[in-house]
């Protein structure tokens, strides 16, 4: 009976981390405000700010929010450098489905942002993307920020007739380099862990059942056959 009940209790191990290693890497949708969704609320209150100052006339350049801001353009949110990282886009162009509206801003190169991803294990730090963020003015007058993907972005500037900002030269986001690392890490050590519980499991059952007993014998018979 205790070896009965030794062999399920391997077996639902083994299924439990073959399940982990797969689902492992999947998102779950759970998403937090990372820095980089910061930075783009900040810039949609800010230009949110200047329109009302302004009759309803949206910034069309980094300039126009010069005299709102009490340090120079270039320098407000180091962090996230977004004078460097967003563009202004100088002519009306409408958003396509599912978003309505008019697109004032744009990340200038695609880029990946960070999510909280859910896991049977827990929560870690995945990535999302390529894509950009937009910031954009509702059919209600309301500037918000939204997150794009690639061909979205290519569809829309390709279907207006308007070219691309200039990419930045930005280099990646330190976050997104330590979530890229963080996740290769959590990846080997799921791997590893199924391998070892893999070939334990293996040996156990060839040694405590008869029909992995019986597999042994095979294999070892295979393998003198195939070495003369």
């Amino acid at each position: 009976m205790f070896l009965v009940l030794r062999y399920y209790l391997c077996t639902v191990m083994g299924a439990a981390t073959v399940m982990l290693a797969v689902l492992a890497p999947q998102s779950y949708g759970t998403t937090v405000v990372t820095p980089e969704q910061s930075a783009a609320m900040a810039i949609a209150s800010l230009v949110e700010s200047y329109s009302r100052s302004h009759d309803g006339t949206p910034p069309r350049s980094w300039e126009d929010l010069q005299p709102m801001l009490t340090v120079p353009v270039h320098e407000w949110m180091p962090y996230a450098a977004p004078a460097k990282r967003y563009a202004f886009v100088s002519s009306p162009l409408r958003l396509a489905a599912p978003l309505r509206g008019e697109l004032i801003a744009i990340h200038r190169s695609d880029i990946f942002d960070t999510t909280l991803e859910m896991t049977l294990v827990g929560f870690y730090t995945g990535l999302k993307g390529p894509g950009r963020n937009v910031i954009y003015r509702n059919e209600e007058g309301r500037y918000l920020k939204d997150w794009v993907t690639s061909s979205y972005v290519q569809d829309l500037f390709s279907r207006a007739g308007v070219a691309l900002p200039e990419p930045d030269r930005e280099p990646e986001r330190i976050w997104v380099t330590r979530a890229r690392r963080a996740g290769m890490c959590w990846k080997a050590v799921l791997v590893t862990a199924a391998g070892v519980l893999g070939w334990w499991l293996w040996r156990y059952f060839r040694r405590e059942t008869s029909w992995g007993m019986m597999v042994g014998f095979w294999l070892d018979d295979l393998r003198k056959r195939k070495h003369g």
